[in-house]
């Protein structure tokens, strides 16, 4: 929406009509969100968000080395003494189906 205004000349107004025009299916932010968000983005706080990384490889290397090392062990235990979260043990982990 920033963009949009800035595009319009700061005009809020014909900002949210470009805005609805380029994206029929959205909702649409009101004159009000929309001088928010410019005066966000003209002091600096707004940033686009980083594309999310996958796992690091050693992550999933020393959570196996410690489940081969200790097949019993529990996440818990792992992210306590690797500081590797759960959820990221469990989507390597094998698991065994009954």
């Amino acid at each position: 929406p920033a963009e949009i205004a800035e595009l319009c000349n700061d005009n809020l107004k014909a900002a949210q009509r470009v805005y609805a025009a380029r994206f029929p299916d959205r909702r649409y932010p009101t004159r009000k969100t929309m001088k928010l968000l410019l005066r966000r983005a003209q002091q600096g706080y707004l940033k686009r968000n980083r594309k999310k990384t996958g796992p690091k490889e050693n992550n999933i290397l020393v959570t196996l080395a410690a489940v081969e090392l200790n097949p019993n062990i529990s996440t818990r235990n792992i992210e306590n003494e690797h500081g590797i979260p759960q959820k990221t043990m469990k989507q390597h982990l094998p698991t065994e189906e009954d």
